[in-house]
């Protein structure tokens, strides 16, 4: 029995446009599928970073199959579009104000991974004396940064610092309010600071800055199983903004906000982009790794990213009040 000249028949089929489609197709719905494995191994939480990306470009496949008449292609695309997409909403910019409360002032958070080695340090601070907010949450707070950051002593006194072994730097909270280090926190290799403030009406307030790896091939899960105690002991009311390296609705950042029982705040859009891509597609097509998570009497009133500042990352802004 002859065989069939099967690289022929493989040549054959990579000349239709329309194969190279449906390939794209079968790896883009492999790939959101997998991304809910999180739980078997880290690896497939880092393919679930994508998932928002995957299911766009499943709405562009799918707009092309219908149009060029594949249909059930076509149909396929767009059901895992929708289980990608749905399952990646809360990373979208579709904005989370809520009213503020009434007879309670409003304060603020920035926060922003400053990048280890930005090259344009001052935009970064003019922003941030501009905004001029009572709290300040800065990662990659390395040895490169040390003399610009020196302009914040003036206003914004109290200063919590945890630092990392190597040169990329650790996580800072600046604040105008008094911090308390007693029972402060710092997570290994600078991931996680932790810190009490005596808010404005004299009750506490743990304050959080994050920078935790990537899932995989990165420690991610290790760090955030370290901080587990810690963050199980939080008191009730916190604030904790950070560059998870992590997706609104990745495992990982569901964990951390589990297991001190934090609210994620959604909808504040994509944050980071690899810094050989001009900053100003960061907001389109970056990452939503960037968070804000709150418990108790820490009532959001919105969260945004801001234009960049020389940074792979866009800085973030969160309004809040201080309920009853």
């Amino acid at each position: 029995m002859n065989l069939p000249d099967t690289s022929h028949l493989i040549s054959r089929l990579l000349r239709r446009p329309s194969t190279y489609i449906k390939l794209c197709i079968l790896g883009a719905s492999v790939a959101i599928i997998l991304g809910f494995f999180g739980s078997i191994h880290p690896a497939f939480d880092t393919i679930a970073h994508s998932r928002l990306h995957f299911g766009m470009a499943l709405i562009l496949a799918c707009l092309v199959m219908l149009l060029t008449r594949h249909f059930v292609s076509g149909a396929v695309a767009a059901v895992f579009a929708s289980i990608g997409l749905f399952y990646a909403a809360g990373g979208l910019p579709l904005g989370n104000e809520q009213a503020a409360l009434a007879d309670k002032p409003v304060y603020s958070m920035f926060h922003l991974n400053l990048y280890w080695k930005n090259a344009e340090k001052q935009r970064a601070l003019d922003l941030i004396k501009e905004l001029d907010p009572e709290l300040i949450s800065v990662t990659e707070a390395s040895f490169f940064w040390d003399g610009a950051l020196s302009q914040l002593k003036t206003g914004w006194p109290y200063l919590y610092h945890c630092p990392e072994f190597n040169k990329r730097g650790g996580v800072k909270i600046y604040s105008k309010w008094k911090i308390n280090k007693e029972d402060a926190y710092c997570g290994v290799y600078g991931s996680l600071a932790l810190v009490d403030v005596a808010a404005p009406d004299g009750r506490n307030l743990t304050l959080g800055s994050a920078h935790i790896r990537w899932p995989w091939p990165a420690s991610g899960p290790e760090q955030i199983l370290d901080a587990k105690p810690r963050l199980e002991t939080l008191s009730k009311d916190a604030l904790i903004a950070g560059d998870f390296n992590a997706t609104t609705w990745s495992l990982g950042l569901k964990t951390f906000a589990d297991y001190g029982n934090l609210n994620i705040v959604k909808g504040i859009g994509p944050s980071w982009i690899f810094d050989q891509v001009p900053e100003w597609l960061i907001g389109i097509i970056g990452l939503p790794i960037d968070q804000i998570m709150h418990k108790g009497r820490v009532y959001i009133i919105d969260v945004k990213t801001l234009a960049p500042v020389g940074s792979d990352h866009l800085p973030v802004l969160v309004r809040f009040q201080l309920a009853d």
